[in-house]
């Protein structure tokens, strides 16, 4: 859907996304989804234990959830901070340490 859009689109969609990121605020409005219920094949249409619940979401909220979840782990991977550093190499060391 995204793909389709005109360039001019996409860079407000850009400048938007990068906001959001920059000022780590997600907007609470697409944190909001319509719920449908979905039949399960093969039961009594009439129970309505008998359907799941579908959450749709807007699609622009799922990419930016998605680059924000992105950017955490490439700052997690980045961050020089010893802490952070240390358990991860800790934790990779340890199996080659008991071998």
């Amino acid at each position: 859907m995204l793909k389709n859009l005109p360039r001019s689109t996409l860079y407000r969609i850009t400048n938007l996304t990068n906001a959001i990121l920059r000022l780590q605020h997600f907007p609470s409005s697409w944190k909001n989804s319509i719920i449908i219920p979905i039949h399960n094949p093969g039961k009594d249409p009439f129970n309505p234990t008998n359907y799941r619940p579908m959450s749709l979401l807007s699609s622009l909220s799922k990419v930016v959830k998605q680059l924000s979840s992105t950017d955490s782990n490439q700052k997690l991977r980045t961050n020089s901070s010893p802490t952070n550093l240390d358990s991860v190499r800790t934790t990779q060391q340890l199996p080659n340490s008991y071998a």
